[in-house]
């Protein structure tokens, strides 16, 4: 895999978004030659992430400094990076430095009863965690059914998202 200048990476997305979504917000902010929502293989819905690539690396690097929220949706912008970069060294030419990969990642589906506590101790294996996050409820106090984990290396998400089964309490949860 080789570096691509001017290639965005686009996360946050939502499942029903496709190609013509992102061609539709990012085409006003420079010519555009590559676009590519990543689905699922089994359903076809959107994975949650993309790539937008740019003629010109200017705008790619405009793109990734601005704050970006496509049908109601915050989404996150940063330098595509080809997942063995690390391994060639950050003397190559157009390197992104590791700290600006991807640390964080949602977590759906998670059962009622499931705390933070359980996020820590299941996902420990993938590395060092900074944080984790159940969302609840203000009013009832609750869980919301979703929470963050953040890691402390992306290399943790990257190990994460390489295997497609994971159990919290017994109970398949979606990761992403």
């Amino acid at each position: 895999t080789t570096f691509t200048p001017g290639k965005v990476f686009i996360g946050g997305l939502g499942p029903e978004m496709v190609e013509e979504d992102l061609k539709a917000y990012f085409e006003p902010m420079g010519t555009i030659t590559d676009i590519v929502v990543m689905k699922d293989k089994m359903t076809g819905n959107g994975r949650g992430f993309g790539f937008v690539t740019f003629a010109d690396s200017a705008v790619a690097d405009s793109v990734v400094a601005a704050r970006h929220e496509i049908k109601g949706r915050s989404v996150e912008a940063k330098l595509a990076v080809p997942r063995d970069a690390e391994a060639s060294g950050s003397g190559s030419r157009g390197f992104v430095e590791p700290h600006l990969r991807v640390t964080k990642i949602f977590v759906g589906g998670l059962p009622s009863t499931a705390e933070e506590a359980d996020l820590q101790e299941y996902f420990r294996e993938f590395g060092p965690i900074t944080e984790t996050l159940v969302m609840v409820d203000g009013a009832t106090k609750k869980s919301r059914g979703f929470g963050f984990v953040t890691f402390e290396k992306f290399q943790s998400v990257e190990d994460v998202l390489r295997r497609r089964d994971h159990s919290i309490k017994g109970k398949n949860v979606e990761v992403k």
